[in-house]
């Protein structure tokens, strides 16, 4: 069994409109246009209303509550098909065009393998696992939906008749509460910087916040699929919004003007759109007719190529083909240009990328019907097969174009040699140190780690010389700290606000380096960290142990 056939016209309209928000948005043609733009910067709503339109039409599609089971094969081999082609053509291109910066660091080379491998299985965004980087910076909610598809969807489907049972006032409050969850973690938790940052500790990003954009997606999904209930029963919810859907767009209209304008968050739009989805798809309002005008109804036909190629194409007609300056909004003809190249390119991307790849993957994967000849299928199975070297040429090309396979040079740090100094402290500072300033570096967290290849063999009698002072102040007087060496604690400190700094040698014991070649651990252990914005200082929320001013490894 494949997707089911059925579409609604408006939905596929309204997905189109919010595409072309996001691209708008991101252009910043409000420069230029700012009526224009009151009507198109929904900031991060519009990928609100995906998450909340793609539960909708996900159980439209697998007619979630009517049919017995959910056929998984098919299932993923077609979501597959629909978004990973013109999502990894994308990232590569985006790669292409960006000009990444040379790897000078060991540590730099580890963080680009995994970001790779998280972007080639479209894991980026899944909190536990994600930095919140992205070469081509839409794609986040790709992850998400991918996540959705692989863990949400189809545990809602084996419940999707209970939800039946339920009463329209209960599916109501339910999918309000839905939203107002997702509303609550995107404005009291969402981080900007995470898109830019990744988990560096220097950016002071609360854990949460990388949680955010997956529990967005996952509670929007969830509120589209229970506003679907109410749609294949034709309650009460279904016929007022129905009745009301002209009223609802304005409503929501209003708020997105609120917003605009400062008088409310913009984010409270997402309180409409499960009303809104339920509402134009009767079919019945103004609106509805409206999302399915041929020309609207066309741009959500390619509203997934506009969301993931307005980006690449600014950066390409900026940085590439000089089509438009730094600055493409501050200029009628130059915004021309960017808009209408952007949709041209979207319409080619549809016809010659999206619906052929589909066809070939879903094609060659899928489960054969009955139908099917033998040439037919072989034929189908040659050219799936095709399709994916092409795919495994592309990602081999992007993990070039990135530096995955690029040479590393070995460091050379000798004895007596300043550890912190530029490259050398970039290729052997792990984990829990911020950005290395003129004057040192601050150690962030309870636990900082540095890692030095030691030559073989090691040389004796080692000893570490390092110098700093501890963060400590009125409202942070006094703190432990530990250092240890290859699991052996060789020094501690009891600081205090009066005496907070040390300048000191510590003696490394012989069974340190006991394994010939093995590299030297130094970690260092601070028992209460403090930010200045936990102690109402300023607004850094970075968890503050030792300001490191300078090491160095000494031998006799």
């Amino acid at each position: 069994m494949n997707e089911h056939k059925v579409e609604i016209r408006p939905l596929n309209g309204l997905r189109g409109i919010a595409a072309l928000s996001v691209a708008m948005g991101h252009y910043q043609i409000g420069n230029l246009l700012p009526v224009f733009a009151n009507f198109t910067w929904w900031q991060g709503a519009a990928v609100d209303l995906f998450f909340c339109l793609s539960g909708f039409t996900m159980c439209l599609a697998y007619r979630a509550a009517e049919a017995d089971r959910l056929p998984l094969r098919n299932y993923l081999v077609a979501r597959v098909a629909r978004i990973y082609p013109l999502y990894l053509l994308t990232i590569v291109a985006c790669n292409f065009i960006a000009h990444r910066p040379t790897i000078a660091t060991e540590r730099q080379h580890h963080v680009i393998i995994w970001d790779f491998i998280r972007q080639m299985t479209m894991t980026n965004a899944w909190s536990v696992i994600s930095t919140g980087s992205h070469s081509n910076s839409p794609a986040w909610s790709v992850s998400v939906e991918f996540f959705c598809y692989l863990f949400v969807f189809p545990a809602l489907f084996y419940v999707s008749r209970r939800m039946l049972r339920l009463g329209w006032r209960m599916r109501l409050i339910l999918s309000t509460v839905l939203i107002a969850g997702s509303y609550y973690v995107f404005v009291n938790y969402f981080d900007w910087r995470i898109f830019s940052c990744g988990r560096d500790p220097h950016c002071g990003i609360p854990e949460i916040a990388y949680s955010v954009n997956l529990l967005r997606g996952v509670l929007g999904f969830t509120a589209g699929w229970v506003v679907y209930a109410s749609f294949l029963s034709r309650d009460r919810l279904w016929a007022s919004a129905s009745r009301y859907a002209d009223l609802i767009t304005l409503g929501v209209l209003a708020l997105l003007m609120a917003g605009v304008t400062g008088f409310l968050p913009v984010q409270l739009m997402v309180f409409g759109f499960p009303l809104l989805i339920l509402g134009v798809s009767s079919g019945r309002s103004l609106t509805s007719r409206f999302l399915s005008w041929g020309p609207v109804h066309y741009l959500g036909n390619i509203s997934y190529s506009v969301y993931l190629l307005h980006e690449p194409w600014l950066d390409f007609g900026t940085f590439r083909a000089g089509l438009f300056g730094f600055h493409p909004t501050d200029s009628l003809s130059s915004s021309v240009v960017l808009v209408g190249g952007m949709i041209a390119v979207s319409v080619l991307s549809y016809h010659a990328v999206e619906l052929p790849l589909r066809r070939i993957i879903r094609a060659a994967w899928q489960a054969p019907d009955r139908t099917t000849t033998g040439r037919a299928r072989g034929g189908a199975r040659a050219a799936g097969w095709a399709v994916l070297a092409m795919a495994v040429v592309l990602a081999g090309f992007n993990a070039l174009q990135v530096g995955v396979f690029r040479h590393v040079p070995p460091l050379r740090a000798g004895p007596g040699e300043e550890l912190l100094r530029y490259p050398t402290f970039e290729r052997v500072a792990g984990d829990g140190w911020g950005f290395r300033e003129d004057w040192g570096v601050w150690s962030i967290g309870r636990e900082s780690t540095i890692v030095v290849p030691m030559p073989k063999p090691a040389p004796a009698h080692l000893r570490l010389f390092i110098k700093g002072s501890f963060y400590l102040n009125d409202r942070h007087p006094a703190l432990t700290a530990r250092i240890i060496a290859n699991g052996v604690e060789i020094g501690a400190f009891r600081p205090t606000l009066a005496d907070s700094r040390v300048e000191t040698t510590l003696q490394l014991p012989a069974d340190v380096l006991s394994s010939p070649g093995a590299p030297l651990r130094i970690t260092l252990v601070v028992d209460s960290p403090a930010s200045p914005k936990s102690l109402g200082l300023s607004a850094d929320s970075r968890m503050l142990g030792f300001a490191l001013t300078s090491l160095k490894l000494l031998a006799d």
